[in-house]
């Protein structure tokens, strides 16, 4: 009883590693997107300019 409690503990703590990462890598994800975006945005504004 004790050692399937083990197991299944593990399990979710391997399972909220792996969401834990997943959120870090959609993050990451987000932020360069943002950057970019913002790079498009003052390169329209420059283009507008002219």
């Amino acid at each position: 009883m004790v050692a399937d409690e083990r197991r299944a503990r593990a399990r979710l703590e391997q399972r909220v590693g792996e969401l834990e990462k997943r959120d870090v890598d959609k993050r990451r994800r987000l932020e360069r997107l943002e950057v970019a975006m913002q790079r498009i945005e003052k390169v329209r504004s420059l283009l507008n300019d002219k």
